[in-house]
């Protein structure tokens, strides 16, 4: 276990969120129906479908559904002309987060967060009390729809003892609940998320317990600091592995293609030091 990761020159070459996207990519499985939202959860989407899922089918929470971007940019929301100008049906956010997501037709989402906790129950609501908060956010959008519909919700986001805390300040989006069996005492088409990746390691759910354990190391990041991190008491797979960097096809694609201005991986202020 000590000799995974702790690769700390990878982070002159790489940004943590370049990492980031490749590690959501790859679990993206070439059949996904996927419902996209915005952020780094879009570029990581259009990563997976250009290097490792090209016949995955995007639903835009907006009503497009198997879009392609066309264009020199990704789409600066989720209703945005690159996205309408070549998509072979648009309905409205009714259908999309309604009849298809909610009636568990989407395989595959990737969702973004403030903090998210120990059964992968997730706020994108605010930071401290409701009625006061430290810091309010812009809305929940559709992210209780889609990580309660979606069967397999890929969670991304900061890794901090503040944002993987043992409790929300306040809880947007469901997981597998408080006691991480919630979903087995109800009826919801989603079977819960399938990882939550952050800027240091990747995390999965026990399969008895729901409780999210550290199974995967960024490789410029180590096992101890994913642990010293971390809000909860967090248990290590002993199959703990190595997430490997970007590899050479990923790199190009994110750079020359999906994020050319470095705005969301920040990339440009790596290279131009």
């Amino acid at each position: 276990m000590a000799t995974i990761g702790g690769k700390k020159e990878l982070l002159g070459k790489f940004t943590q969120q370049e990492m980031m996207c490749c590690a959501c990519a790859r679990h993206v499985p070439d059949e996904a129906i996927m419902d996209i939202g915005v952020g780094l959860g879009l570029v990581a989407a259009n990563l997976a479908k250009g290097v490792y899922a090209p016949n995955a089918v995007f639903m835009y929470e907006s009503g497009s559904i198997d879009a392609t971007v066309v264009g020199d940019r990704l789409p600066e929301g989720i209703d945005d002309s690159v996205i309408q100008a070549d998509t072979p049906c648009i309905t409205d956010v009714l259908h999309v987060l309604g009849w298809a997501t909610m009636s568990g037709r989407s395989t595959h989402t990737l969702l973004g967060f403030a903090q998210a906790d120990k059964f992968g129950n997730l706020n994108t609501t605010c930071m401290g009390n409701y009625y006061a908060p430290d810091v309010r956010f812009p809305g929940s959008g559709g992210a209780h729809d889609l990580g309660t519909g979606a069967l397999h919700p890929i969670l991304l986001g900061p890794q901090s003892k503040r944002t993987l805390v043992e409790k929300l300040d306040y809880k947007t989006t469901l997981g597998y609940g408080e006691d991480g069996h919630f979903r087995d005492r109800v009826w919801y088409p989603g079977k819960g998320p399938m990882v939550i990746v952050t800027n240091m390691g990747e995390y999965k759910p026990d399969p008895v317990t729901h409780e999210f354990i550290l199974t995967g190391v960024m490789a410029y990041s180590t096992v101890e600091e994913c642990i010293e991190n971390c809000g909860w008491d967090l248990k290590v797979s002993p199959d703990v592995k190595e997430v490997p960097p970007p590899t050479a096809e990923e790199t190009k694609l994110l750079r020359e293609v999906l994020d050319k201005d470095g705005r969301n991986t920040g990339w440009t202020k790596l290279v131009n030091k």
